[in-house]
């Protein structure tokens, strides 16, 4: 499992590039489109972990960052 990170990393991922947000933000920008939903999940009971590569943090940060500045995506 190595090279996959939680929502969390990527919340930190877009504080540190001067872009914080709230975990119901992040879930808004999701449902919108603006941050892809990550492709890898881990199901355990009823529920699971969607956990994002480096790549997909890289790109909703881009996505993130053009949002804000109101280039869309």
């Amino acid at each position: 499992m190595n090279g996959l990170f939680s929502k969390r990393y990527l919340l930190t991922s877009l504080k540190q590039s001067g872009l914080p947000c709230t975990y119901q933000t992040l879930m808004n920008y999701e449902k919108k489109g603006i941050v892809l939903r990550p492709q890898s999940a881990i199901g355990f009971g009823n529920g699971s972990w969607r956990l994002y590569t480096k790549q997909e943090i890289d790109e909703s940060v881009r996505k993130v960052a053009n949002h804000r500045k109101g280039k869309g995506l």
